[in-house]
């Protein structure tokens, strides 16, 4: 009995008794997938509003170019904060290369999220047109390497 109690107990501290505090991986998706949701959570009203302003009126960014600019610009710079708050955490040293291309990533798809609010501010229709294209690519990449690292929030922003 005592045997097996003791291996029990062994396994349990090889484990890491239960906790995965000390498993630099988990804790830094958890402190990542923190960033990536309460950004999320910061700018899901202001994507709300322009939903709403766009079932109001559906030529609003045409006819109201200055505010859907502004807006996107806002949520750009949520997204800024987050790339730098992420940029800022040690990521573990086996995932340190798959991180910094995600972030990479991240970094593109934030500065096109940029370029498209200025160029809809501006009512030039067809550099949004051509911002599009980049935008769909760098979000389909950011949740790919975001959920290839274990990043569940990361990969839906």
């Amino acid at each position: 009995m005592r045997r097996s109690l003791a291996f029990a107990l062994g396994m349990l501290i090889a484990s890491g008794c239960g906790g995965d505090e000390d498993n630099p991986r988990v804790a830094f998706v958890r402190a990542a997938d923190a960033i990536c949701r309460e950004s999320q959570e910061r700018a899901q009203p202001l994507e709300e509003r322009a939903r709403e302003l766009a079932e109001e009126d559906p030529d609003f960014r045409s006819r109201k170019p200055a505010l859907a600019g502004r807006i996107g610009g806002e949520v750009s710079a949520i997204r800024a904060d987050a790339d730098r708050e992420l940029a800022a955490l040690t990521p573990p040293a086996d995932d340190s290369e798959d991180v910094e291309a995600w972030l990479d990533v991240r970094r593109r798809l934030t500065d096109a999220g940029f370029a498209y609010a200025d160029a809809e501010a501006r009512g030039d229709v067809d550099a949004t047109l051509r911002l599009r294209e980049p935008i769909r690519r760098y979000s389909l990449l950011n949740s790919q390497r975001a959920s290839a690292l274990g990043l569940d929030d990361c990969a839906l922003s």
